[in-house]
């Protein structure tokens, strides 16, 4: 019981760490006695609620935070007049046998049903390109993405300009509770803690949980 209830009190601090920033509670974690600690968390986050996140800012802030406009990669999120049913664009340039061929990859997921966040992953990432993380939803919501890659090489410089990516053929789809989020273009992969943290405050706004 000692070793759950030490747990449990850790686990609560963590998580009040994360959410409350400006209330302290670390004065708590290193004392023994089990009742204390926790009394001491009681006593040091009473009162404190969090501050309520408004859907859309926290939406259109992820947004921000992902876009990009470049000759070799774009990508848009936008949330539709629910701001929590998201849905995410990439276009971009991937490499088969040296040579460039465009590709799309469009993600879905309504923010209000994600139950936690999963671990980074690429598509296709050996050759490159967008990444994207798990959103593991409730049982009666599902994740989409489909993917498009062009069957002909860009001729001339490797650039995106002028491409109809929604008349490439798509190639792959997946449609399922633990579907990616691709969200996260190739130039700005050293951003991903930031882009992590905005993805969970949206959440968050919209109702969903994470952990």
């Amino acid at each position: 019981m000692k070793t759950l209830l030490r747990v449990t009190g850790l686990a609560f601090a963590a998580g009040l760490f994360g959410a409350q920033a400006h209330a302290d509670g670390s004065k708590c974690v290193s004392m023994d006695n089990d009742i204390a600690r926790l009394a001491c968390f009681d006593d040091a986050y009473r009162g404190y609620e969090l501050p309520d996140l408004d859907p859309r800012e926290a939406v259109q802030k992820l947004a921000d935070l992902v876009h990009i406009d470049s000759p070799t990669e774009r990508f848009t999120l936008s949330g539709g007049e629910d701001p929590c049913s998201v849905k995410a664009v990439y276009e971009g340039i991937i490499i088969y046998n040296t040579l460039p061929k465009p590709y799309q990859i469009i993600s879905y997921a309504n923010l209000n049903s994600v139950e936690r966040i999963g671990a980074w992953r690429g598509y296709n990432d050996w050759m490159g390109g967008v990444r994207g993380m798990v959103l593991y939803t409730k049982r009666n919501h599902d994740g989409i993405w489909v993917a498009s890659v062009d069957r002909e090489y860009l001729k001339g410089s490797a650039t995106i300009q002028g491409v109809d990516f929604y008349a490439i053929p798509e190639t792959k789809t997946y449609n399922g509770r633990d579907a990616v989020f691709y969200l996260l273009s190739e130039q700005y992969r050293t951003d991903a803690p930031k882009v992590q943290d905005a993805m969970e405050d949206a959440i968050l706004a919209c109702g969903g949980a994470f952990r």
